[in-house]
């Protein structure tokens, strides 16, 4: 009696919980205004949930924000890492190519 006790209280217990953990809330689906450092306004691009998220440009220019509040364009290395270019995001030409943006 007492195991199925603990079974039951276990399988409600996990059947409250779990679903709480597959809930991901998506991003915004339009463009977000946010403000460098400087105070200078910039609009960005919000892609993925609270558990996987990234944001890029207007033109697709994948962005991070570095932990001087500044937003810099991104890129990948050569083994497959997000790495910060020294170019905040707003200060290149919008006609850019992609690969000028390392």
């Amino acid at each position: 009696m007492n195991k199925k006790r603990t079974r039951i209280i276990l399988l409600l217990f996990l059947a409250c919980i779990l679903p709480l953990q597959m809930m991901a809330v998506p991003a915004i689906p339009q463009t977000v205004s946010v403000y460098q450092a400087d105070g200078k306004q910039v609009q960005i691009k919000l892609y993925g949930d609270e558990h996987f998220h990234y944001a890029t440009d207007a033109y697709g220019y994948l962005i991070n924000q570095k932990a001087d509040g500044n937003y810099y364009y991104s890129s990948f290395s050569q083994d497959g890492r997000v790495q910060l270019s020294e170019h905040p995001y707003g200060s290149m030409q919008k006609a850019m190519h992609r690969e000028q943006i390392p």
